[in-house]
């Protein structure tokens, strides 16, 4: 993920926040959306 670009990184969060397929309780769908919201955390080299 280190050499995806920043709007790629976005992108791959948020397909994981909307997704149905995450556990029950939604929390990792919480979690995804917040990260891709975060400019910041989008930007950093992983």
């Amino acid at each position: 993920m280190a050499d995806w670009p920043h709007a790629d990184f976005k992108n791959y969060l948020l397909s994981v926040g909307v997704s149905n397929t995450l556990f029950p309780n939604h929390w990792k769908k919480v979690m995804y959306q917040a990260l891709a919201t975060d400019e910041t955390f989008c930007q950093q080299a992983f």
